[in-house]
């Protein structure tokens, strides 16, 4: 399955993008937060 960053929606890109440099700690943090 391909999306294209044109057709994906920008928030989930950049959390993508911000979520790849977190470690797992700061991951489980993130996804509990809501963000």
């Amino acid at each position: 399955m391909t999306v294209s960053i044109t057709e994906a929606p920008l928030p989930i890109h950049i959390l993508g993008e911000v979520a790849s440099h977190l470690t797992p700690e700061e991951a489980c943090a993130l996804k509990r937060t809501g963000h």
